[in-house]
């Protein structure tokens, strides 16, 4: 049997000092009014 070692609290503080900086943006989704992709909608209009 193994015991872990208690690990301190992370604070919301802290996450956002290690995170800033690191985002990535992997997919992205979207409706189009009357349209399949942005160059149809802007043809729409």
């Amino acid at each position: 049997m193994s015991v872990r070692e208690p690990r301190p609290v992370t604070t919301a503080e802290n996450d956002e000092r290690e995170l800033s900086g690191r985002i990535a943006v992997v997919g992205i989704a979207c409706r189009y009014p009357d349209a399949e992709n942005p160059e149809q909608l802007w043809q729409n209009v």
